[in-house]
Formats: structure tokens, C-alpha cells, sequence
């Protein structure tokens, strides 16, 4: 699924989408398998504002060396 069929999205869950793919792209490099947007937020179910919905997201990796993985924190590149 691409984000233009996720034309139900409000444009700052579109732009959130955007950026955390970027990142997790740009940080995982050739490790990264893909990234995948599931639950509500992924069919017109979603509902912005409030709690009834969130955004969830899964990231699919390559196995990669210990060394790569130690040498980022995804605590401090995920602040939202």
C-alpha cells in the first residue's frame, strides 16, 4: 500500500507516516525489508483526535550485525 491510498489519513498523520518511513530508511539502510502500516489507521476505520485510534506501524529488518546495532539508539531518533 502505497500513501496515496491512504487518502482517508488527516495530511499530519500522512506527514508523520512519511517522516518515520524516511528515518527508518535512512537509519537501517539495506537491512531494511519494509515498513508496513496496519490496524485502523490503515483502512478508513481511523478515527483522528482523541484515543480511539493510533498509528501502527511495523518495521521488517534483514538480520544485521550486532555492531550496526548498537551503533544507534532508536529511543533518541523516535520522539513523538
Amino acid at each position: 500500500m502505497g500513501l496515496n491510498q491512504l487518502s482517508h489519513l488527516p495530511l499530519a498523520e500522512l506527514a508523520y507516516i512519511e517522516q518515520l518511513t524516511q528515518i527508518v530508511q535512512d537509519v537501517l539502510g539495506q537491512s531494511l525489508v519494509g515498513v508496513y502500516l496496519f490496524g485502523s489507521a490503515a483502512s478508513p476505520a481511523y478515527q483522528p483526535g482523541g484515543t480511539a485510534s493510533d498509528i501502527d506501524i511495523a518495521t521488517v529488518v534483514r538480520p544485521f550485525s550486532e555492531s550496526l546495532c548498537s551503533s544507534f539508539d532508536v529511543s533518541t531518533i523516535f520522539r513523538h
